[in-house]
């Protein structure tokens, strides 16, 4: 982003990972999407980017109202979420990668998030659905079956994830790829 942007700040909860981005050059401050920091006061963007980040908001509502307020005139806010309508989640249940359960706090869908971006006051420009290759992936793969060893006691087949392939490989967006990606303006 900061080949294109003129201007970038993040706001991060985690230190750890403030320090990483600041040690990259990236202007980032402590703070959350709901509560956000005193450095952002005035401040107004283009873009406002919560790639991953509702799902972690207690106030996912309130998170989306305060990036409303971050926008300059003619302004985007883009968010990307777990899709929960994945196939995924109904082949793999509680072990499913993306429900990351207790760090995720929120469960999405295409329109529980729109009818969330209309509480807020905001409209969709746009819907999008990103991340089938990676539900494929080996080290996916082993987090699922460690997390379905710990949950049942019993380790996942990787033949669950051939089934996973030839079920969403011509699915519709909505069941193919584990996240939705809204882009979003004040109303």
């Amino acid at each position: 982003m900061r080949d294109r942007a003129s201007r970038i700040l993040g706001i991060e909860p985690d230190p750890e990972a403030r320090r990483v981005a600041i040690g990259k050059g990236i202007r980032v401050v402590a703070g959350t999407a709901e509560l956000l920091p005193a450095e952002t006061a005035g401040e107004r963007f283009d873009i406002v980017l919560m790639c991953h980040v509702l799902e972690h908001c207690i106030d996912p509502e309130l998170a989306l109202r305060n990036a409303k307020s971050l926008l300059s005139e003619g302004g985007s806010i883009f968010v990307e979420t777990p899709n929960n309508r994945a196939a995924g989640l109904d082949l793999l249940g509680s072990s499913w990668s993306q429900l990351d359960v207790p760090r995720h706090l929120n469960f999405f869908t295409e329109r529980s998030l729109k009818l969330l971006a209309e509480r807020a006051g905001l409209v969709v420009v746009a819907v999008s659905y990103a991340h089938f290759v990676r539900q494929f992936v080996g080290e996916r793969i082993g987090e699922e079956q460690r997390r379905e060893q710990l949950l049942s006691g019993r380790k996942l087949r990787r033949s669950r994830w051939s089934w996973l392939l030839l079920e969403t490989a011509f699915a519709r967006a909505e069941r193919k790829y584990d996240s939705v990606r809204l882009q979003l303006r004040p109303r």
